[in-house]
C-alpha cells in the first residue's frame, strides 16, 4: 500500500505528472530485504494532448490503471509496469513516513 508520485516525457516529447496509488495483490520478501510486488497502481497523468486519446483534450487529469511487478532490496527497486500498449521499466525508493 502507498503512493506513486512522478514524472516522465512522453512519446510525443511531453513533460507528464503522475499521481495515484499503488495496492500490492501478491507480495513475497526474505529476511535479507529482498522481495517482490505483484500489483497495480490507480491513479491520474496530466500532460498528455488529444494524440493519445481525443478526450484527453477536455479533461487535463487523464486516469489510468497500470499492472506492476517490482523487484527490491531494502528500499531500491526496479519496476515493470503495463498500461494501454505500453510496457515500461523504472526505478523506484521506498520512503517510510
Amino acid at each position: 500500500r502507498g503512493f506513486i508520485l512522478g514524472t516522465f516525457v512522453n512519446s510525443f516529447n511531453q513533460r507528464c505528472y503522475v499521481f495515484g496509488v499503488h495496492r500490492t495483490l501478491f507480495y513475497s520478501g526474505d529476511s535479507s530485504g529482498f522481495s517482490t510486488d505483484f500489483g497495480y497502481n490507480l491513479g491520474v497523468v496530466h500532460g498528455y494532448d488529444g494524440r493519445l486519446v481525443s478526450i484527453a483534450e477536455q479533461i487535463r487529469f487523464f486516469p489510468f490503471l497500470q499492472v506492476t511487478y517490482d523487484i527490491a532490496w531494502k528500499w531500491f527497486g526496479i519496476q515493470f509496469s503495463y498500461v494501454g500498449v505500453v510496457l515500461s521499466v523504472g526505478f523506484f525508493m521506498l520512503l517510510d513516513f
